[in-house]
């Protein structure tokens, strides 16, 4: 007779069987000696003898305390947590560069550093070398990335008639229908003809299908920098994605008589287009409106549609999250399989005795994270989540622990080897900063658990009572670590943070979980039977619940705006999540230096007192009380937008100034500024006769004549056109007299993403 197989892996037969030995070999020995750099034996006799003898047993007790740490970490596998952040610093460095390094170089360091690894290894400078191979590598990564695109950006703005290959078409909230096109002709281009684009059409044009070759006259531009030095590049984003111009249609774009026959790769992620175009339109003809649109986001990926107040909404409730398909979704997508898969086979007990049920339901959890991944748009955080499924599945096929954070680890590894720039996008920061938290706390519960006896519930009430409470807890404890490990990301990227994040997600959470995202994934599974109508006709009821919370929060959260965060703030708040996440030995305490350093440098931080758009168009000052007096408020809306989140978030609408800073005429417009300085917009070339004479700034979007010399700074078509939007901060030299310090958000364009504002 057969055997029956016990489904239940050695990992936790270990766990359940020898855990409290599992923690007593890895606590921190009492006998580890003290690191020899820290002892007081390293420092000279001479200088020795005049420390105290108290002040020299703090010292050994410090060294003895940090040995012990130390060892530790290295037992616990701290060490391999070092080398996916070292890549990820080597791909920061790269991005930061001023000019683009030699691939011969960095391979060249890449091999001395393995070859010292591989001499030292087990040894510090062993240590050190291997760290140097990711940093280098990760620099590796970012130099062939830019290498293997190398996209073209038009130089200038120009109109054109095209001809293309419609790859992808979003839905906006006003109507209008947005392309992606694969350019296949230009007529009479001035300058590089860009591989794709990215053009609107009027919601009143007749809809192209994806797949289709359009044709149309357009007016295109190259794609904006960004909206101040240091702030989101959008030419940056674009260059990695392929998209060399932005622009819209000068009238209806028609179907081209030529058809052009796609490559394989194209025309794969053509066909995974369409099938994701018609998911989200049968899910808005099932449900009309916004929760359709929402239905289409989680599923789909597509949140075009979404108006912008429930956008706002579920921004300042801190519930954006839950439009990001990352790992919420993808966690619930292959739980709910799994859960089918396995209780399903369950209820055989000639599989489930003789069969390992638990790995063939982890084999289609695969499957279906790997179609969710597709049809979802494969974003960053997408494809994290991705990866983190699929190595915790494979853990479980090998018998091994699931959620760990060498796990995170490698997932970082993946992603940032496939897409090196991801490591500068919100999306990924904030997708692995909470993972990495969670695991963390995860981790830390875990350990304090085995290392505890709890007794059982009496009654079956009492259970039930003790799962609710654990769940609600638990939904707690996970909406606030994600919130405080996200929040310092949310707030550097777009200028605000949920203050009451907490209970938005305990209010809505729940019916996430339990509604909306199995009512999505059982709609995916009826749709090709035509049976998806009432599971999304459930999810939209669940969907309206969870607008309606966030509506009710936002109304709450009055407070939430941070505005500018300092990029140095960014770093060491970013090293103090590092830290209290990936050690797990005393050594995580110095976590808190560096938190208190980061609100240090946010507290202290200094803002400029003029802003000027790249285009020229509109001027800002910002004056002491941090009110800010804008120049032509009607144009560059977005622009502006940003620069009042970032540098006066409490103002509210600008144009309620009764006593506008700014005086016009038709050559141009004057403004007095902090330390009387007069600051002059000059419209015509009449105006620099008497701008030159009496100005300290000039600005202008035209040329101005060499022969003017007179104003401390000039600002012009010349230097905006190569250094992008520029921010000036007064400040006094020594003899007390008004300085100028100028940043143009572009330093220099001999990057590839720059190159084309040469």
């Amino acid at each position: 007779m057969k055997k029956p197989r016990i489904d239940i892996s050695r990992e936790e037969y270990r766990q359940d069987s020898a855990g409290e030995a599992e923690l007593r070999e890895l606590e921190p020995p009492a006998t580890a000696k003290p690191l020899a750099g820290l002892a007081p034996s390293w420092l000279p006799a001479a200088v020795r003898s005049y420390i105290p003898a108290a002040l020299r047993h703090v010292i050994f007790h410090i060294s003895h305390r940090l040995a012990q740490a130390v060892r530790y970490e290295g037992e616990v596998g701290t060490g391999f947590l070092v080398l996916p952040i070292s890549f990820g610093i080597g791909a920061i460095v790269y991005f930061a560069l001023p000019r683009e390094p030699l691939l011969t170089a960095l391979i060249i360091a890449i091999a001395v550093s393995g070859y010292i690894t591989n001499k030292t290894y087990g040894r510090l400078t062993g240590n050190i070398a291997m760290v140097m191979v990711f940093l280098f590598a990760g620099m590796t990564a970012g130099k062939l990335r830019s290498e293997f695109l190398d996209t073209s950006m038009i130089e200038r703005p120009q109109t054109v008639r095209l001809t293309g290959l419609v790859l992808d078409r979003e839905a906006r909230p006003n109507g209008r229908q947005r392309y992606t096109i694969a350019v296949k002709s230009f007529e009479r281009p001035r300058g590089v003809v860009p591989g794709k684009v990215r053009i609107t059409a009027h919601a009143k044009y007749p809809l192209i299908d994806v797949g289709k070759t359009l044709s149309g006259l357009a007016r295109l531009q190259p794609p904006s920098g960004p909206a101040y030095p240091g702030a989101y590049d959008f030419a940056f984003y674009s260059w990695f994605n392929g998209i060399g111009a932005n622009g819209f249609f000068l009238g209806a774009p028609v179907l081209a008589k030529q058809n052009f026959t796609p490559s394989f790769w194209v025309g794969t992620s053509l066909a995974i287009a369409k099938t994701r175009a018609a998911i989200g339109q049968r899910i808005r003809e099932i449900l009309p409106g916004e929760s359709g649109n929402l239905a289409a986001a989680l599923i789909v990926g597509d949140r075009s549609g979404i108006s912008e107040e429930t956008s706002e909404a579920l921004r300042r409730s801190g519930l954006a999250h839950i439009l990001a398909i990352s790992g919420l979704h993808m966690a619930l997508v292959t739980a709910t399989v799994i859960m089918l898969v396995r209780g399903s086979l369950a209820l055989i007990p000639g599989i489930a005795l003789y069969y390992p049920i638990r790995k063939w339901a982890a084999l289609a959890a695969m499957a279906a994270a790997s179609i969710y991944l597709l049809i979802s748009g494969a974003g960053i955080a997408t494809q994290r989540a991705w990866v983190m499924i699929t190595i915790m599945l494979l853990a479980i096929l090998f018998d091994r622990r699931a959620l760990t954070m060498r796990n995170v680890g490698l997932a970082a590894l993946v992603v940032l080897a496939w897409r090196p720039e991801s490591i500068v996008s919100p999306s990924f920061q904030m997708s692995f900063a909470a993972v990495a938290a969670l695991v963390a706390v995860y981790e830390a519960w875990s350990r304090h658990n085995r290392s505890k006896e709890y007794a059982q519930p009496s009654s079956r009430t009492g259970a039930v009572l003790s799962k609710v409470f654990k769940s609600l807890g638990g939904l707690a404890v996970t909406s606030l670590v994600a919130g405080l490990a996200t929040g310092l990301f949310a707030a550097y990227h777009f200028y605000r943070i949920a203050p009451l994040g907490l209970l938005a997600n305990l209010a809505a959470m729940p019916v996430v979980t339990l509604a909306v995202m199995p009512m999505a994934l059982l709609s995916m599974i009826l749709m090709p039977f035509g049976l998806e109508a009432w599971p999304l006709a459930a999810m939209g009821i669940a969907i309206d619940e969870v607008v309606g919370v966030a509506g009710w929060i936002s109304s709450l959260a009055t407070l939430g705006d941070t505005g500018f965060i300092p990029l140095p703030s960014l770093v060491f708040g970013t090293i103090a999540l590092i830290v209290a996440t990936q050690f797990k030995s005393i050594l995580r305490y110095f976590s808190v230096l560096f938190l208190l350093m980061a609100v240090w440098l946010f507290v202290n931080k200094s803002t400029p007192d003029i802003l000027v758009s790249q285009s020229g168009e509109s001027v800002a000052i910002v004056d002491r009380a941090g009110e800010m007096h804008l120049l032509n408020r009607r144009k560059e809306k977005f622009t502006t937008k940003i620069w009042q989140k970032a540098f006066a978030p409490g103002q509210g609408d600008m144009n309620s100034n009764k006593q506008p800073l700014f005086q016009c005429d038709a050559l141009g417009c004057a403004a007095s500024v902090e330390n009387s300085l007069l600051l002059t917009i000059a419209k015509r070339p009449e105006a620099f006769r008497e701008d030159c004479r009496r100005a300290d700034i000039i600005i202008t979007k035209l040329r101005v004549p060499e022969s003017c010399t007179g104003p401390k700074l000039i600002i012009d078509q010349k230097m905006l056109s190569a250094g992008g939007a520029v921010s000036i901060s007064i400040v006094d030299d020594k003899n007390g007299e008004p300085d100028l310090e100028v940043s143009p958000a572009f330093q220099s364009p001999y990057r590839p993403w720059t190159r084309h504002r040469r």
